[in-house]
């Protein structure tokens, strides 16, 4: 029998995309799996109970836990049920039917795996890819994911990476009991760039599947990639990442300043939420934020 996969989806007043998810995770290949979906306090959270198919686990939050809080919640069940693996994924996406078996695939024959992704298309354009692999230098407060943008060019090619979107990973329970589970203090953004810190710090690999196929409707969860929300968050905890991993703080510190900055003048960012972000950041503050 195939290795036990426990799927998490995490929803926060987001039914119709979750429901979108589940339908298209039951026309899976792959058999020996189960869906979690973990509620964070949603607005109708009643409501969401009533429309999930049977079997479907479903964990109520008693309050918004974030990303990183909420797929916790659904880590632990899984762990307590006998899973061999936990399946982080975006509530916000569609799922070819063979994805899971290429992800499962390519963990149980390679050695040394700590996360195991595919490649993520624009569900507005099935052929253009968000994600492709990605790369992680902290050094130079740089994160990006690889072949943004680019015409799908079909490639097979397992190969390693040095980042992981938090929308799509695989995650084996030797990995969980080594590093642990996501770290709740980032709430939303840059809890996945952690955890690839840790991953890496433990010397696991991070592999990029590309035969798995998913489709992402890109950030309908927060109002758009660089909404205030957004902004906000990946400023505060961005700079909370290269605090904890960068070798060289003051170097990386540089790097990421002038960056904002660019954003700024190019309209990407605004600056109040900029600001806002660095302010968190100074007072320390971590967790949800009552400044957005």
């Amino acid at each position: 029998m195939k290795p036990k996969v426990s799927i998490i989806l995490v929803n926060y007043n987001g039914d119709k995309d979750t429901l979108d998810c589940v339908s298209s995770l039951e026309k899976i290949i792959y058999k020996n799996y189960e869906i979690i979906v973990v509620d964070n306090a949603s607005d109708n959270q009643g409501e969401l109970e009533n429309k999930l198919p049977t079997g479907v686990v479903l964990i109520k939050s008693k309050k918004n836990l974030g990303f990183s809080g909420g797929n916790n919640l659904g880590i632990k069940y899984a762990m307590q049920h006998g899973s061999s693996y936990v399946l982080l994924l975006n509530n916000d996406t569609v799922v070819e039917n063979d994805f899971l078996d290429h992800l499962v695939e390519v963990a149980e024959k390679n050695e040394n795996v700590g996360i195991v992704t595919g490649k993520i298309l624009f569900y507005s354009e099935p052929n253009r890819v968000w994600f492709g692999g990605g790369e992680a230098n902290i050094e130079k407060a740089m994160v990006h994911h690889l072949e943004a943008g680019q015409i799908d060019k079909n490639s097979h090619e397992v190969r390693d990476i040095t980042f992981v979107t938090g929308c799509l990973m695989l995650i084996p329970k030797e990995t969980i009991s080594k590093v642990g589970m996501l770290d709740d203090s980032y709430f939303m953004y840059s809890e996945d760039v952690d955890y690839c810190c840790r991953i890496a710090k433990e010397n696991l690999r991070m592999l990029y599947a590309p035969k798995s196929v998913i489709y992402h409707k890109v950030s309908v969860s927060t109002g758009g990639k660089n909404s205030p929300f957004s902004q906000y968050y990946r400023t505060r905890n961005d700079m909370i990442v290269i605090e904890r991993y960068a070798n060289n703080k003051a170097k990386a510190f540089l790097y990421y300043i002038l960056r904002l900055l660019k954003r700024n003048l190019v309209g990407q960012f605004q600056l109040k939420y900029t600001l806002n972000g660095l302010k968190a950041y100074f007072l320390g503050e971590k967790g949800k934020s009552e400044r957005i």
